[in-house]
């Protein structure tokens, strides 16, 4: 990582926050607590739509190949997605509607709830369904 100052000239309240490169993506260092009024869980951050792409990336080359739930949901980059915590659900929501990752355990510990239907458990199309649902209940999608 090469981190180097940055200032952004549109009315951002991360104005002049250090950046840093990392895979060919600049990431802000810091940013504001603030959202975005369209947004309460920073749907529109663009740093946190770069943070949550390069996490996602990482968790799924690193156990692509892996068929224990514990080693897929206790991988770093997993991890630091669900530390992020409700800030991080639009962008897994998002993803969850586009493909079948594995998402249901950060949904899970971010949101203390879990919506899965009992006959569902272990079908992950209607797990999907399930926690879309849900999300969309809860005005998250």
């Amino acid at each position: 990582m090469i981190p180097f100052a940055l200032f952004y000239s549109n009315a951002s309240p991360a104005i002049g926050k250090e950046v840093t490169v990392m895979n060919g993506l600049m990431i802000k260092q810091e940013y504001s607590q603030s959202r975005n009024a369209l947004s309460p869980f920073g749907c529109y951050d663009e740093f946190l739509k770069v943070k949550f792409k390069i996490l996602k990336e990482e968790w799924l080359s690193q156990t692509m190949f892996y068929s224990d739930p514990e080693k897929i949901f206790e991988n770093e980059a997993y991890q630091e997605v669900i530390s992020f915590g409700r800030d991080m659900l639009c962008f897994i929501f998002e993803d969850l509607e586009q493909n079948d990752n594995l998402w249901f355990y950060a949904l899970s510990e971010i949101t203390k709830n879990n919506p899965v239907i009992q006959r569902h458990i272990g079908n992950i199309k209607e797990m999907k369904q399930d926690w879309i649902n849900w999300g969309k209940e809860n005005c998250l999608i």
